[in-house]
C-alpha cells in the first residue's frame, strides 16, 4: 500500500512538473509574440525604503528576443521639471525580460548630489481585463544604489493625463528609434556566442576606399577612427557577463569614396565564426548584439 501511495505521489509531482514546464513555454511563446514596443509608465521603488519614483521606459526596437529603448526617471511632486534619461538593451528569455541601463542620454537632475543608478531590471509581462504590465525587480553595481523593484503599465498615448508634458517631450527627444551619437541605430543584429573571449576581424569588403568607423563596445570607444584595408585589424574583446547582452556599435567617419561605408567583420568565439557585412551612413550606424549562450 505505501508503495502504490508512492507512485501515485511520483506520478502527480511528474505532471505538475509536466503541466508547469507547459505554462512556462506557454508565457514565454505568447511574451515573443507581443509588440512590446510602445511607451511603459509607473514606479520605481528601493527596498526597505519609502522613497520612489516615478518611471517610464519607451521599448523602441523588440525583435527576434532583443529590446532596446530608454529609460526615463522623474518626480515631480518634489523637483518640477528634473528628469534623468538612460539608453537600455537587453533579452526576453523565458518569459522574463531583462533589461541593462548602458548609457546616460539626458538629464536634468536638480542638483550634483544626485545621480542615476545604472540598473539590471527583471520584469515579467502580464495581461489581464485589457491592461498590460512588467513588473519585477531590480539591482545595480552603481555605489549606494540599494536594490528595489519596478511596476508599469503600458501608457495609452491618447490618453496621458497625469504625466507631465515635460516628461513625455523628453522620452520622445531623441525619436523613437534607437539613437547613438546623432545617428539612428540599424536594425540590431543578433549574434549567439559560446565564449565569454571573442577574436574579431575587421577589414575593407571590396577595395579599399579610404572607409574610416570608429567602434564602441558597450557604449565605450574601442577604437577611434580605424581606417578600413584589405589587411584585416585584429582584436580581442571580453564580454561583460553582468549584461543580459553586449554591444558593438559600428560608427561610419566617414563615407570613403565609394558610399556607403562597407566593411567586414568577423567575430570568432573558438567554436563557430560569424562573418558580417557591415553598411553604415553618416546618419545611420550599425547595431551587434552579442548574446552569450554557453554550451
Amino acid at each position: 500500500m505505501l508503495d502504490d501511495n508512492n507512485k501515485v505521489q511520483k506520478i502527480k509531482m511528474q505532471a505538475n512538473g509536466i503541466l508547469l514546464s507547459l505554462m512556462l513555454l506557454i508565457s514565454s511563446q505568447s511574451l515573443c509574440q507581443t509588440d512590446l514596443r510602445g511607451i511603459w509608465n509607473g514606479r520605481i521603488t528601493t527596498d526597505n525604503h519609502e522613497a520612489g519614483a516615478d518611471y517610464m521606459i519607451s521599448i523602441e526596437e523588440h525583435k527576434d528576443g532583443i529590446v532596446s529603448g530608454k529609460a526615463l526617471l522623474y518626480k515631480p511632486n518634489l523637483f518640477a521639471y528634473a528628469y534623468g534619461v538612460q539608453q537600455f538593451f537587453g533579452t526576453i528569455e523565458k518569459g522574463t525580460i531583462t533589461i541593462n541601463d548602458i548609457q546616460i542620454i539626458d538629464g536634468r537632475l536638480p542638483t550634483s548630489q544626485y545621480y542615476l543608478c545604472f540598473k539590471l531590471s527583471k520584469l515579467q509581462y502580464k495581461q489581464s481585463d485589457g491592461q498590460e504590465s512588467l513588473s519585477g525587480n531590480w539591482t545595480s553595481e552603481t555605489p549606494n544604489c540599494l536594490p528595489g523593484k519596478i511596476s508599469l503599465t503600458r501608457l495609452d498615448e491618447q490618453n496621458t493625463a497625469g504625466v507631465p508634458e515635460y516628461v513625455l517631450k523628453a522620452i520622445k527627444r531623441y525619436g523613437t528609434e534607437p539613437g547613438f551619437r546623432k545617428t539612428t541605430l540599424s536594425k540590431p543584429l543578433v549574434v549567439d556566442v559560446s565564449n565569454k573571449i571573442l577574436k574579431l576581424e575587421l577589414k575593407d569588403y571590396l577595395k579599399e576606399d579610404n572607409d574610416t568607423v570608429s567602434i564602441f563596445f558597450n557604449r565605450q570607444p574601442l577604437f577611434n577612427k580605424v581606417n578600413i584595408k584589405k589587411k584585416a585589424h585584429t582584436f580581442i574583446i571580453l564580454l561583460n557577463s553582468d549584461l543580459a547582452v553586449n554591444e558593438l556599435i559600428m560608427y561610419a567617419n566617414n563615407l570613403g569614396t565609394i558610399p556607403p561605408n562597407t566593411s567586414n567583420l568577423v567575430i570568432s568565439d573558438g567554436r563557430k565564426t560569424h562573418n558580417l557585412l557591415i553598411e553604415s551612413t553618416l546618419q545611420k550606424s550599425v547595431a551587434i548584439y552579442l548574446k552569450y549562450n554557453p554550451r
